[in-house]
Formats: C-alpha cells, sequence, structure tokens
C-alpha cells in the first residue's frame, strides 16, 4: 500500500538518468551525422531563385549543369517591413 522512502525517490532518479541519456545520445548523434569538412576541394554549387520558370531559364541551367556539383533550389523570399518580418 505504501511505498518505503527510497522507492519513492528511485523513480525521478531514474526517470531524469534516462532523460539524460536519450539527451546525449541525440547530441552526440547529430554531431556524427554532419561531420565537417577536413580537407578537399569545395563543392561547386549553384544557387537558383527565380520567380518565374521559363524555357530560357531551363536552358541556361542545362547548359550550366556539367560546372556545377548541384543546384541548390531557394523557394521563399524573406522580407523586413515595418511591422515586422514578412513571406512574400
Amino acid at each position: 500500500m505504501f511505498q518505503s522512502y527510497s522507492a519513492m525517490t528511485a523513480r525521478p532518479l531514474v526517470f531524469l538518468s534516462l532523460a539524460a541519456g536519450i539527451t546525449a545520445l541525440t547530441i552526440i548523434g547529430y554531431f556524427r551525422s554532419s561531420p565537417a569538412m577536413t580537407g578537399g576541394p569545395i563543392p561547386h554549387q549553384a544557387y537558383v531563385w527565380q520567380r518565374d520558370w521559363g524555357d530560357s531559364l531551363e536552358r541556361s541551367l542545362r547548359s550550366q549543369a556539367p560546372v556545377f556539383e548541384r543546384y541548390v533550389v531557394l523557394i521563399a523570399e524573406v522580407l523586413k517591413t515595418t511591422t515586422g518580418i514578412g513571406n512574400s
């Protein structure tokens, strides 16, 4: 019916230990999943942001494709206004 004092204090310690372990594993996993570049050539990438995607843009991207390792397409624009930061 009644738990002893040691049993009552053991539950929070177990919970805190599990939470600390999960937090530590998450932090370790995050840093191991994205290793820093330590040497070698810098990747050659192009960032593309365009409001109108037409034939001329497609031709340009295709003609320059051999030059770049990859294209990174930007899909949003953030504008600072007098009332705050807005999305266009």
